[in-house]
């Protein structure tokens, strides 16, 4: 699939409570949001393309999606 659908994660966090938290609090949470933003969301609009491909013409999509397993 081309790679044109890109998702936008936004996370807001207030800047008080954020540098009440400390170094460990503050990695986890930034690990987390890299996931999303890395691993997760690429999934996800990966997978939601091949959806619409699928619907539009379950055969063929299907034999098209086939080979890369996902």
């Amino acid at each position: 699939m081309p790679g044109f659908h890109h998702p936008i994660i936004v996370v807001g966090a207030n800047i008080g409570k954020w540098k009440k938290l400390d170094a460990k609090q503050q990695d986890v949470l930034t690990g987390t949001g890299l996931y999303l933003d890395n691993e997760l969301s690429a999934d996800l609009a990966h997978t939601a393309q091949w959806d619409v491909v699928e619907k539009r013409d379950p055969v063929v999509g299907k034999k098209l999606r086939a080979p890369i397993g996902k």
